[in-house]
């Protein structure tokens, strides 16, 4: 039997089912398989902060780094689904790309 060339991600139904642009949804969706591929690679637990690039982000749903960052994070933020570190301090001229997020499931399962 051939190896299938396409893989599925699962989403929470309460995040499928919310009022988030599709986008914010598809990210929703990449971060959490990022989380769970660290996860099985033990080199996190659910729930802990992880790295990630806006590049990488951008790149898996096809948008502008600005559009994740200046739209989608925030709109996982503001909706209680994410959290969002950075690795170091930055100003107003020079935002980082680098950042930690956590995906808030506590909070998901909750709902």
């Amino acid at each position: 039997m051939n190896k299938l060339s396409y893989q599925f991600y699962p989403i929470p139904k309460v995040v499928f089912h919310s009022q988030l642009s599709p986008c914010a949804k598809l990210l929703f969706t990449y971060l959490a398989s990022i989380e769970a591929l660290l996860v099985n690679s033990n080199k996190t637990t659910n729930g802990d902060f992880f790295p990630c690039y806006l590049s990488t982000l951008a790149k898996a749903i096809g948008k502008s780094t600005d559009s994740v960052r200046k739209s989608y994070i925030p709109e996982l933020i503001a909706n209680g689904y994410l959290e969002k570190r950075h690795l170091n301090e930055h100003n107003e001229n020079n935002h980082r790309t680098d950042c930690l997020y956590r995906i808030r499931w506590e909070d998901i399962n909750n709902l």
